[in-house]
Parts: structure tokens; sequence; C-alpha cells
């Protein structure tokens, strides 16, 4: 697969070069094709990869909730997201909130990109969206964010 990258609040440059050369690989080495319902299947092997070489499985916030972000590598925490679109905002808070606690100092959000999106479902997050909405949040989220759209 394919991908483009944005940064928010400097996110290509705190996130370090061998993370973002690491993700960029899982995502290059992927095969699956976008199409209805495969969603889980990309994820997955992303994930899979991503995991062999040494990324947690899922980060809880609090011991006593449910909350989670999708994995975390040397203090920087990973969201990779394609649901609906709703749930951008919930994954924003939980970076930002971990960021806060000083948990991690930087974040990835991996999303399609709109085209790839709309491949896959209806009112599913996308890169263009969340690069466009995160400038209007600029004083609330304030970790450093790099951005992978799947394209």
């Amino acid at each position: 697969m394919k991908f483009i990258t944005a940064g928010h609040r400097f996110g290509n440059k705190v996130v370090p070069t061998d993370i973002q050369k690491e993700i960029a690989q899982a995502i290059s080495n992927a095969t699956t094709v976008p199409a209805k319902r495969a969603s889980p299947q990309i994820k997955g092997e992303i994930l899979d990869t991503l995991q062999r070489i040494g990324w947690s499985a899922e980060v809880a916030l609090d011991p006593v909730s449910r909350i989670t972000i999708t994995s975390c590598k040397m203090r920087v925490g990973l969201v990779f997201q394609t649901g609906n679109i709703g749930r951008m905002y919930a994954d924003l808070l939980k970076l930002q909130t971990l960021y806060l606690r000083e948990t991690i100092v930087a974040a990835v959000f991996i999303v399609p990109t709109l085209e790839v999106a709309q491949i896959l479902g209806d009112n599913i997050t996308n890169f263009e969206r969340l690069i466009k909405e995160l400038p209007i949040f600029e004083r609330a989220i304030t970790v450093p964010i790099l951005i992978y759209g799947i394209t």
C-alpha cells in the first residue's frame, strides 16, 4: 500500500526517524486491497508487522477502564482508525491525555485517505478530514502528531 503524511504540532519532526521508517515500511508492505469490509484485514496486516518489531498490543489509559489506544513504542502513541468518523475525536482525546500525563512524547495516527475510506464503508475516518480539522483544535490538541493516510 501507499501512503501520504502530514504533521500536527511538528509531529513529523518529533516522532523519531526510526519509528517513521518502521511505520512506512509496514504500510508499504501491506498487500490487502481496499474493499468493502476489508478494514479489519488491512489493520491486522499492518499491526501484525508492527508488533513483530516491538510495538505493543493495546495500551490502556487507566487500569479500571477499557479505554485504549492501538499501540505504543518508545513513548510514541499509535492510533490506527478505520472506523466511524466520530471515533476520531475520541482518539485525539486519548492521545492528548497520554501526552499530558507524560506517558507519550508524540503520536502517530494512521487513517485511510478519503478515497480509500469511501471504498471501505460509510462515514469512515479519513486523512483529509483529520488534517482539515486538527487546526481547529490547535490549542486543545497539543500532542505532536504524525498522520499517515493510506492511499
